[in-house]
């Protein structure tokens, strides 16, 4: 019952987000099934909204994201458990109910701010997908390990591509640093080269 009513509630946020959705797609010859099929009116997108709330692997979770994958069908997972072993692994989020009874995206979402990943905003459920649906929020596999405000250091999380760009930023100018540090200490090893 839990699962069921957790699919209508994503149904019912994203068609409030301005999706189109049908329940319980089937993939080609049925290698998959999407519990909720968000796309735009237009259909140039479609986003599997995917309720995971019984356990799962992370082994089989991540197989059941590459066989969507295979089909160009993006996906988020959503959960209300706490302590779900997969989230971060495949593109996730944990969910839970604010004071009013309405879902809450609560981890799962960060942000890059001098070099450190650190938590995003608690939004409300339709205002994540409003932004996944309009490229605003993007599943991202953190480069940098450096983590601060965050419960759980996730590999993946959800974020605005202005913070993938700020940590491929950061990433090229720590690595040009290194090489520079170790030119640096080469110099003071060796000396000159003869080339020089």
């Amino acid at each position: 019952m839990a699962h069921h009513l957790l699919k209508l509630e994503l149904a019912a946020a994203a068609r409030a987000a301005g999706a189109h959705c049908e329940m319980e797609v089937r993939g080609p010859e049925g290698v998959w099934r999407a519990d909720v099929m968000a796309s735009d009116p237009g259909g140039t997108w479609r986003i599997a909204l995917e309720a995971q709330l019984s356990p799962i692997t992370p082994d089989a979770i991540a197989a059941r994201t590459e066989r969507m994958r295979a089909n160009a069908v993006r996906l988020v997972w959503f959960s209300d458990r706490p302590r779900t072993p997969w989230l971060g692994l495949v593109p996730s989020v944990r969910l839970v109910t604010n004071e009013i009874g309405s879902l809450v995206v609560a981890e799962g979402l960060a942000r890059f701010a001098e070099g450190f990943w650190e938590a995003g905003p608690q939004v409300p459920l339709t205002e994540f997908l409003g932004w996944v649906f309009a490229g605003r929020a993007v599943p991202h596999r953190r480069i940098v390990q450096r983590t601060r405000y965050l419960p759980e250091p996730l590999c993946t999380v959800w974020t605005a591509p202005q913070y993938v760009r700020a940590e491929a930023t950061y990433r090229a100018e720590r690595d040009g640093r290194e090489q520079e540090r170790w030119e640096a200490a080469r110099q003071r090893q060796y000396g000159k080269s003869r080339l020089d």
